[in-house]
């Protein structure tokens, strides 16, 4: 029996229709872990909107505060509050991409000898290392690759890395999942730095360039734990409810404003019509009393 899929991502995003020339209109959107995208009005999920399967994703771009999932059949463009949360939706979405079998033919990240630390038995052994462009990682007992040594590892959303785990001279460094904490050591110094970088790629306390350069702040602790963006989907949320309220509000002073306006412009009408009748009756009267005269 299949187990339930369960909601990977949430909250607020700007989502464009299915052509280019479509509007762009604010949803609240739910992925769920087999792929099924929903989206609603609001946050009350009271009128669903749309209910899709997004399979085949064969890219996920990111550009800023917007990203796109491409699939065979439609490409997803989606707008969200700042970089960050671009960044989190970005790597559900990839995380999709990875579980629906598509890593076969996926480029190589980096490759090489790497000295493994055992999980249970504290040992080391040494290990031809594969990294592919989505996150898989395999070691080897040799460069030929035909001896695989465990399954595939999804060094999907890591924690933290460390890139001087160790003495110095052991050209040692960490890398932190949910699940274990890898420890490696490279075969020099420029080899240790050369895959710490890649690594990064899949490092979520790790803040790109590119988004430290859109000018988002983030605020992080030391190396060793784990940290949290000031920007994450629960603050995003309730920032975009609140946007929500005030628009409201503005729209509520505005339909306020109009009705005030709509009853000057009647009170305007009355006093206008009150003193043309004044005038006849005025006018009636004078001449009642010219002819009485």
């Amino acid at each position: 029996m299949a187990a339930e899929a369960t909601v990977v991502a949430e909250g607020f995003l700007k989502k464009q229709g299915p052509s280019s020339i479509s509007a762009w209109k604010m949803r609240y959107c739910e992925l769920y872990s087999d792929g099924r995208f929903k989206y609603y009005e609001d946050e009350t999920r009271k009128q669903e909107l749309g209910n899709n399967l997004i399979a085949n994703i064969t890219n996920v771009q990111l550009r800023g505060e917007n990203f796109m999932v491409e699939t065979p059949e439609r490409n997803w463009k989606f707008e969200t509050m700042d970089a960050m949360e671009a960044l989190n939706w970005k790597r559900k979405f990839l995380k999709l991409k990875r579980g629906g079998n598509v890593h076969k033919g996926q480029q190589i990240l980096h490759q090489g000898w790497l000295t493994k630390q055992g999980h249970h038995v504290k040992n080391w052994k040494k290990r031809y290392c594969v990294l592919y462009e989505d996150g898989i990682f395999q070691y080897f007992t040799d460069a030929t690759k035909q001896d695989k040594k465990k399954n595939d590892v999804f060094l999907d959303e890591i924690q933290t890395i460390d890139p001087e785990n160790g003495e110095a001279s052991d050209f040692q460094f960490s890398v932190t999942t949910a699940n274990r904490v890898w420890v490696f050591r490279g075969e020099d110094q420029e080899d240790r730095r050369v895959w710490v970088r890649k690594l990064r790629k899949f490092d979520l306390s790790f803040i790109p360039e590119e988004t430290l350069n859109l000018g988002v702040q983030v605020v992080k602790t030391g190396s060793s734990t784990p940290t949290s963006s000031p920007y994450s989907t629960s603050q995003t949320r309730i920032n975009h409810e609140k946007m929500k309220r005030n628009m409201k509000k503005a729209e509520e002073c505005e339909d306020q404003s109009h009705r005030i306006a709509e009853s000057a412009d009647n009170f305007d009408k009355a006093i206008e019509n009150y003193k043309k009748k004044q005038a006849k009756e005025k006018g009636g009267m004078f001449g009642f009393l010219k002819g009485k005269n």
